[in-house]
């Protein structure tokens, strides 16, 4: 890389050289060591959002960007190579009748909340695939996320897997 102009970050310092700003802005660093992201909780987020900003979150122990375009979230994690937890949740078994199962949960106290998405879970009655806006879709009542079918369910086992996509709690809140 040819320099055409570099501006240290600190003057007449002889380990200035390792992080500096060229003239296009760009920042350059030449350590093999680490570089420290601002790191902090929910509530020490900057008070103004920018597009791209990176951080290190306490509270979730995750990274997190901010994306507010359409249809960014606002703070979301950053994905990694490290695989979401997958998690089989039984519901029940039909009766004829019913058309609603759930809630949808992670754990004991540990609600799913994504009801905008149906095509993310797999959902099945018995060994039957359901098919997401056809078969079924989820609803919110009352904070938490259920499944209604739009038939009444045989007396089959419903169940569902939650997580293969790499949604998981917590999820961030913009």
């Amino acid at each position: 890389m040819k320099y055409i102009k570099k501006a240290p970050i600190v003057q007449n310092s002889p380990m200035s050289d390792r992080f500096s700003v060229l003239d296009n802005n760009k920042i350059v660093t030449t350590t093999k060591v680490s570089m420290e992201m601002p790191r902090g909780g929910d509530a020490d987020r900057p008070g103004i959002y920018v597009n791209g900003q990176v951080r290190w979150n306490t509270d979730l122990g995750e990274f997190e960007v901010y994306n507010g375009v359409s249809p960014g979230l606002g703070w979301e994690l950053m994905r990694t190579v490290r695989p979401a937890p997958i998690v089989l949740q039984n519901l029940g078994n039909g009766d004829y009748v019913k058309t609603d199962f759930g809630p949808l949960q992670w754990g004991p106290g540990q609600d799913y909340t994504d009801f905008t998405r149906p095509q993310n879970i797999f959902v099945f009655i018995e060994n039957v695939f359901q098919i997401a806006t056809v078969n079924y879709n989820l609803i919110q009542s009352a904070g938490k996320v259920y499944i209604r079918f739009t038939e009444a369910v045989p007396t089959k086992p419903v169940r569902v897997m939650l997580g293969y996509d790499g949604y998981f709690p917590p999820f961030p809140t913009p």
